[in-house]
């Protein structure tokens, strides 16, 4: 595995990236539709992405190759997330005002941005500590700095929402405040 396979595999990945977004997003928005016993609407959303995803790569695969396959499979991802949030606007109406929307992805983008920071830090703060020498105390030291780094990380991401006043965040205070999750 030589320097041209690692950018090779690179471009791949990259075009992979493209789609976890809206991968992510179908794997929120699917289950409401089940869970109002609706399986059909999932069903057309999923055809609709994989047609999307092999007519991409029908057009484009001797062209843009590997990665074209890859970014064939994002936006097949980007069709089914957009057929799932068209029949969701249809069952449930409109989700508010396109501001509102906006202000809840900056706030979002903002503590996801601090998380990584803060993972990054810790994890640079706890990595030396991890042993190398015996497998058993590796193990330990190991999951001691994960876990580490992703409390630190987590309470990062927490902190700057409770800052930005995420709605979520007060709502789930509020619950906690009354004794229950």
């Amino acid at each position: 595995f030589g320097p041209e396979d690692t950018q090779a595999t690179a471009r791949v990945m990259q075009a992979y990236a493209i789609g976890l977004l809206p991968y992510g997003m179908v794997k929120v928005l699917a289950p409401v539709f089940y869970s109002v016993n609706r399986p059909r609407i999932p069903l057309a959303a999923s055809i609709s992405g994989v047609t999307v995803n092999l007519a991409f790569n029908a057009w484009t695969y001797r062209t843009l190759g590997a990665p074209g396959l890859a970014l064939g499979t994002s936006l097949g991802a980007f069709a089914n997330v957009a057929v799932l949030r068209w029949f969701l606007q249809k069952e449930v109406g409109a989700l508010g005002p396109m501001g509102a929307r906006m202000a809840e992805v900056v706030r979002v983008a903002v503590a996801s941005l601090a998380m990584a920071g803060a993972a990054a830090a810790m994890w640079g703060a706890v990595a030396p500590w991890v042993r190398v020498d015996d497998s058993f105390a590796r193990l330990w030291s190991l999951g001691l700095a994960l876990g580490a780094t992703l409390a630190t990380s987590g309470g990062a991401y927490l902190v700057v929402l409770v800052v930005l006043g995420d709605a979520r965040v007060s709502a789930l205070r509020r619950r906690l405040g009354r004794g229950g999750v």
